[in-house]
């Protein structure tokens, strides 16, 4: 689906797709299925209206990840284990697809490692 805004046509592109398939293969040493979705959300935090934007979404050792093309060059993104309880990278925006999922795979493996049941020996590289 393709979705516009002020004139600009919002799609993801098939490198795109590919280098988060990519990128999530070389993290988990397997293939994962990534899927198109669309999302409402606010075009920015002042907007009161929700528009459509499209979306990456996967999932992995049980937790939901979701990548939003905001614009060409405006990605935010998000992870939950339940739709109650949602996290995003420290940094809010991004340029980049890889730079927005690599941001939240990073977030959500240091998360597990402070979870409370996590032994303090226990490294990003074990969590993977």
């Amino acid at each position: 689906m393709n979705y516009r805004t002020t004139n600009v046509m919002i799609d993801y592109s098939e490198s795109e797709i590919r280098a988060v398939e990519e990128t999530l293969r070389q993290r988990y040493r397997e293939d994962v299925d990534v899927h198109l979705a669309d999302c409402e959300v606010q075009s920015d935090s002042n907007a009161e209206e929700l528009v459509e934007r499209p979306a990456l979404f996967w999932q992995a050792q049980g937790c939901n990840f979701i990548v939003i093309k905001m614009d060409n060059e405006r990605f935010e993104g998000r992870y939950f284990h339940s739709p109650s309880e949602q996290f995003g990278s420290r940094q809010q925006i991004y340029k980049d697809v890889v730079n927005c999922m690599l941001a939240l795979l990073r977030d959500q493996a240091d998360k597990i490692r402070e979870a409370p049941s996590v032994s303090t020996e226990t490294t990003g590289a074990n969590l993977i």
